[in-house]
């Protein structure tokens, strides 16, 4: 393959070649959405290496999501990548580039002056001799140290599949403590509404920014209560995105079958709806009322992000209760003084 195949045209001096995977349309619903690839940074003096490891890992995929590979040729060039791209999960470097430490001066550049204690740094080398393994996994903060001889298509294969899982799990930790901060933020700011179409607005506003998203949500509850005491229909509280003009509603006018459709699932069997473009959040509350909030999105919700959400939901829905309580005392009393005035 010929080099002049990697150049970048683009200004910005990163070579990118980004592999996609994505789910099929559901028809009706956002379209099937594209795994965001992993982000995996190629830092070597030698065309060839980029050449050849592009050749090597072009195919893989983790968890449904590809590569895309970049390129760096010297440690000012990949420091500037870096600066660019913040969610670089794996960095395969070289030792000897411009200097003989060139890529050891950028682990601690990365790891201290750029305070970037996530990506996994994978060291290759072509001169073992130069630096030696267990001075160097001793002294300087990296994930692996491999020889560039012993890196086979397998072995290769196997090490950025083990430095994407750690990369992975760092972040699903990162992204925890993230949420939980939120969560604890959020709730509070949300329990002082008094109204329930204030409460449901704010509620989705805080879910967008929870989960860092602008799609299309609608939250929609039983409200009120019928003839016998029991929780009234379903309507609409609060909608955002392509959604905005059903607030206020009953769920039953919402004109997109395919999102009537899971709301109503979620209603009926009492539990979350996960599909690839949407989720239908089941919340229900403590005196009996039933919510769904539906969140469509580009992207889906991960596992770690639907359950974080499904803490503020069950975390929110004590707010629910008591802004329903609120709201009934609020209409009696009006009732109250209403009949008091007649007489």
């Amino acid at each position: 393959m010929a080099s002049d195949e990697w150049e970048d045209s683009s200004s910005t001096g990163i070579e990118e070649d980004a592999l996609l995977f994505a789910d099929d349309e559901e028809e009706g619903l956002p379209s099937g959405p594209i795994l965001t690839p992993w982000s995996v940074l190629v830092v070597d003096d030698d065309q060839e290496v980029h050449a050849l490891t592009r050749m090597l890992l072009g195919e893989i995929r983790y968890k449904g999501r590809a590569l895309t590979l970049y390129s760096a040729h010297s440690a000012a060039e990949a420091r500037k990548i870096l600066e660019d791209l913040p969610d670089v999960a794996v960095i395969l470097l070289d030792v000897v580039m411009e200097t003989d430490d060139a890529g050891l001066r950028l682990v601690r550049t990365i790891r201290e002056d750029m305070g970037n204690r996530h990506a996994r740094i994978i060291l290759r080398t072509g001169q073992p001799g130069q630096a030696p393994e267990r001075e160097v996994i001793e002294a300087y903060d990296i994930n692996d140290y491999k020889a560039k001889t012993e890196l086979t298509a397998q072995k290769l294969h196997t090490t950025l599949i083990s430095a994407l899982r750690g990369y992975d799990d760092i972040m699903a930790l990162v992204h925890s403590r993230r949420g939980l901060r939120q969560i604890l933020e959020s709730s509070a700011s949300l329990f002082q509404q008094r109204s329930m179409e204030k409460f449901a607005a704010g509620v989705l506003i805080q879910l967008n920014a929870l989960l860092g998203i602008s799609g299309d949500g609608i939250l929609c509850a039983q409200v009120g209560r019928d003839d016998m005491g029991e929780p009234g229909a379903v309507t609409i509280l609060a909608a955002s995105g392509a959604y905005e003009e059903m607030s206020g509603r009953p769920l039953e006018e919402l004109e997109n079958p395919s999102v009537l459709h899971l709301i109503q699932t979620a209603l009926e069997q009492k539990e979350t709806q996960v599909v690839p473009s949407a989720t239908a959040l089941y919340m229900p509350t403590k005196d009996g009322r039933e919510t769904v909030i539906f969140l469509g999105a580009d992207t889906p919700l991960l596992a770690g992000d639907r359950d974080m959400v499904q803490v503020f939901c069950d975390n929110i829905s004590v707010g629910f209760d008591n802004v329903c309580r609120l709201e009934s005392l609020t209409a009696e009393n009006a009732r109250l003084r209403a009949a008091l005035d007649k007489r």
